[in-house]
């Protein structure tokens, strides 16, 4: 009788200890594609697991990955992810229009190093846009139309077209004086970038570092209003600044 018992019990620990998608947490706060093998999910309690994607995935592919939360009381998940390009270019957002003449708002794009841009994509409050495919050189700039708001707003560029999942490779957040919101994340720090003074010729700009390149500290100090008729989209920035 006794050995009946244990049997069973022994039984369910071992199923417990070779689950590989069950965690512990009481509930899922998000979860980011860091390759196309490793899902990072975090959790409320202020965790994060990572679990193995295999077989890993094809660029651009698009899979459902289950997990479960709990050990007795199971809670079941999915995340839909999509697969992203090898080698892809890191890229800022140097320079943007939110207020352009009908409508035709602009974002410029330096490469800081070096790649391919398939997959990658760049999101606002009120679309977004997907970049050609291309291998692109550090140094270059690359420009797209994407429509804003023109009072407060955000622009990010992503590595895939899944806003859920995917990585954030770039972000700013703008606002018309305090009227924003405050951000606190990897990818953006305090309020946004003061916009009260642009116009569609008076671009936001990022700074030019004193011996090249752009600053990049993911706050609104990176970035500057130009002159009238000083955008230089799909160039070089202006230094000179709108006073």
């Amino acid at each position: 009788m006794g050995r009946n018992l244990k049997k069973p019990f022994l039984l369910i620990l071992l199923l417990l200890y070779a689950a590989p998608s069950v965690f512990t947490a009481k509930k899922v706060c998000g979860a980011v594609l860091k390759s196309n093998s490793l899902l990072e999910i975090a959790f409320d309690d202020r965790t994060t697991r990572t679990l193995r994607i295999s077989p890993a995935l094809a660029p651009g592919e698009k899979r459902r990955i289950p997990f479960s939360i709990g050990t007795f009381d199971r809670v079941n998940y999915a995340v839909e992810v999509m697969g992203e390009t090898e080698g892809l270019a890191e890229l800022l957002i140097s320079e943007f229009v939110c207020k352009g003449r009908n409508g035709n708002d602009m974002v410029e794009l330096y490469v800081a190093k070096g790649g391919r841009t398939d997959g990658i994509a760049l999101f606002s409050d009120e679309g977004e846009a997907a970049l050609p495919s291309s291998e692109v050189s550090q140094g270059q700039y690359l420009s797209c139309g994407l429509d804003m708001k023109n009072s407060k707003g955000f622009i990010e560029i992503r590595t895939s077209a899944n806003r859920t999942t995917s990585r954030i490779l770039d972000k700013v957040r703008y606002s018309t004086g305090r009227n924003g919101e405050s951000e606190a994340s990897d990818a953006w720090q305090g309020e946004g970038v003061d916009v009260t003074k642009s116009t569609a010729t008076r671009s936001v700009n990022r700074r030019i570092l004193p011996n090249g390149g752009y600053a990049d500290t993911n706050t609104a100090n990176d970035f500057y209003i130009t002159v009238t008729r000083g955008a230089t989209i799909g160039g070089e920035n202006n230094p000179k600044i709108f006073e």
